[in-house]
């Protein structure tokens, strides 16, 4: 098998993708649906048709961007429904508009996860 230090330029990034997209297929035949199911590819497809995203889907971005560091995506998807309550339908005014007390309740959730440290090397 090729190694990618052993495709030195653009012309070898097919071939990879090929054998890539092959592996996959033999692996994880369900991988198309699932990546689809994301919504990032359409949403490459609208950002290069001029596309802009409102306030409140850029801010549900970032969250889920936040709470799903370090963290299977199976897990956002079970609460994903939840967190539209939590965090006011992301919308930013009224997230802005909670008390420190209610905005804790939003975050407790997420802190009180134990911290994974993977030891050096």
């Amino acid at each position: 098998m090729q190694t990618l230090a052993a495709m030195p330029n653009r012309r070898a990034l097919p071939a990879l993708w090929n054998h890539i997209e092959s592996r996959l297929d033999a692996d994880l035949p369900e991988w198309r649906e699932r990546v689809g199911g994301f919504g990032q590819l359409q949403a490459v497809k609208d950002r290069l048709a001029g596309r802009t995203w409102t306030d409140e889907e850029v801010f549900e971005s970032v969250v889920l961007a936040v709470l799903s560091s370090n963290t299977p995506w199976s897990k956002i998807e079970r609460v994903k429904d939840k967190l539209n309550g939590l965090f006011c339908g992301f919308s930013l005014e009224q997230y802005a508009e909670l008390s420190k007390a209610d905005v804790g309740c939003t975050t407790d959730l997420w802190q009180t996860r134990p911290m994974r440290v993977r030891p050096p090397g």
